[in-house]
């Protein structure tokens, strides 16, 4: 989607601080943390929300959620 902030980062068109990535998901430091160390974890492709994720994407975003934390 080309106005989504997310995406401009998966595509490398925004500058990110990347903390993990695959070819699923990406984790980056958020610019605008109110907890020193908050990361952002979004999938690839593309959803609107949270909701509208598939099952098997769902399940890759918590893992890369628990790499990230746990390192």
């Amino acid at each position: 989607m080309a106005e989504c902030v997310f995406c401009k980062i998966v595509a490398g068109e925004i500058p990110a601080h990347t903390v993990y990535q695959d070819d699923f998901t990406i984790a980056f430091m958020d610019l605008g943390q109110v907890n020193p160390g908050h990361v952002i974890v979004a999938v690839n492709p593309h959803r609107e929300t949270i909701f509208d994720l598939e099952p098997d994407e769902d399940a890759l975003d918590f893992l890369t959620s628990i790499r990230v934390h746990t390192v």
